[in-house]
Formats: structure tokens, C-alpha cells, sequence
């Protein structure tokens, strides 16, 4: 992991482009490419996730869940400074995230008929990103 330290220069659009380059590419290709594997994923499941990563990446990502046991492991076994690094960057896109988040609504049409929108957040995702060939960075989640 590479680590870079911002913190005592002036944020411009020129330096986060150099430091942190994206790559270049045509969104409705990109769809058209990850079109079947969606299509295999709603008939199949999991099943195509753990094909296409080995076929990719060449790696076997089961059992898809991650043990309480090996996270515990992981976390104890990481660097400190990575450790906070990554505090900092969660802490700071929760309170990105919060203060972006819709406030819910409610509004009465009519006697006892009221409408209600609330804004619920997701307990578990699963996302597969693909490396090597596929994309210029590993995403880090």
C-alpha cells in the first residue's frame, strides 16, 4: 500500500491527478463488458463471483465470507500507521456520508393518510472489484 501525505500542501485538482491518477475508461463499455456477469449473478448466485475472479484474477475467493477469526487476525497483524490511516479515512467518509444523507419526510393528505420516506441504511454488501488486467488500481474497501 502506498501511502501519501497531503496534509502540508495546498489540495489542487492538478495534484490529486497526479498523485492519485484514474484510469481511463468508457463507462457504456465497461457496461456492456459486466452485462453477462450480472445476468450469470441473478440466475446463478454467488457462483459466477468466485468463476470470474479465478478466470480474472486468478484467485479462489472462497468461502466468499470472511471468519470473524481471520478478520481478528488481519486487524492484529497490520501496521499501526496503516491502521490509523485507514481510521482517518473511514471516520472521515462517515461524516461525509452523514452530512450527505437525505433527511426522511412526511406528509399528511388527508385525515390518518400520511406518506412517509426514511432513508435506511444497507447492513451488508457484497462487491466484487476487479484487479490486475481489469483496472489500473486495486480498490481498497
Amino acid at each position: 500500500m502506498r501511502v501519501i501525505d497531503l496534509s502540508r500542501q495546498a489540495i489542487t485538482r492538478d495534484l490529486v491527478n497526479l498523485e492519485l491518477p484514474r484510469a481511463n475508461i468508457d463507462v457504456g463499455s465497461a457496461m456492456e463488458s459486466i452485462r453477462p456477469l450480472v445476468q450469470d449473478i441473478k440466475l446463478f448466485g454467488a457462483r459466477p463471483i468466485v468463476e470470474f475472479a479465478m478466470k480474472f484474477d486468478g484467485i479462489d475467493i472462497e468461502p466468499i465470507n470472511v471468519s470473524e477469526s481471520e478478520l481478528q487476525n488481519a486487524l492484529m497483524g497490520l501496521d499501526p500507521e496503516i491502521k490509523a490511516a485507514l481510521e482517518t479515512a473511514i471516520d472521515r467518509v462517515r461524516r461525509v456520508s452523514e452530512a450527505n444523507l437525505p433527511k426522511g419526510t412526511s406528509i399528511e393528505l388527508a385525515l390518518e393518510a400520511e406518506v412517509s420516506q426514511r432513508w435506511v441504511p444497507i447492513e451488508s454488501v457484497g462487491l466484487y472489484v476487479p484487479g490486475e488486467k481489469l483496472s489500473t488500481h486495486r480498490a481498497s474497501l
